[in-house]
């Protein structure tokens, strides 16, 4: 497993949701400029999980931890969930600066609300696009507003999600790591394991 590809994994997890009005699933895909990523990710009102590839990412806000999980060697890392990264759900967002509607668009055969979305991290400005379906807020893609990224969502199925998505599964050895050594990263992601 490519440090690359466990560092995409945890970003985008963290870059996916914050709290959603309605629970769904979705098959995803991921696009920018070094990499095209498809997956699964399914969502409740505090729990985000993402499957790419043989790994799965679980994001518990309830509980302030964050699971990388790899069913191939039954074993999973955890560690302190950072809400500060969190981006782009329904509600403000940390380090949101300006949230301005920009009209309705259809996004592969879909009416959706269009926002632009300005936001600080890491010091910086950015700026974000975001497509939510009316009625149930739910994001159907999201965008740089400079086109380096790209998330879609396709075949979302609203829903109850069930509780098993969203733990860590019964048997699985918790690896004495963390995701400084694992990514490469230099810290981002704090030194306690959960």
């Amino acid at each position: 497993m490519s440090g690359m590809f466990v560092k995409f994994t945890i970003c985008f997890v963290l870059l996916s949701q914050a709290a959603f009005a309605a629970e769904f699933s979705a098959d995803l895909a991921f696009i920018s400029k070094e990499t095209r990523e498809k997956g699964k990710i399914a969502v409740t009102d505090e729990k985000v999980m993402v499957k790419i590839g043989e790994i799965i990412t679980i994001a518990r806000i309830d509980k302030n931890v964050m699971w990388v999980v790899m069913p191939k060697g039954k074993t999973y890392i955890g560690m302190p969930l950072q809400l500060q990264n969190i981006f782009i759900g329904t509600e403000n967002i940390p380090g949101e600066l300006d949230r301005k509607a920009a009209g309705t668009e259809i996004v592969d055969g879909q009416n959706t609300n269009k926002y632009r979305i300005t936001y600080q991290k890491d010091g910086l400005a950015n700026t974000a696009l975001l497509w939510m379906l009316p009625g149930v807020n739910i994001p159907v893609k999201k965008a740089a507003e400079d086109g380096s990224w790209v998330i879609k969502y396709t075949r979302i199925l609203v829903g109850e999600q069930p509780d098993e998505l969203f733990e860590v599964p019964a048997g699985y050895q918790k690896l004495d790591t963390n995701m400084r050594s694992l990514s490469g990263t230099g810290g981002i992601f704090g030194e306690k394991e959960q």
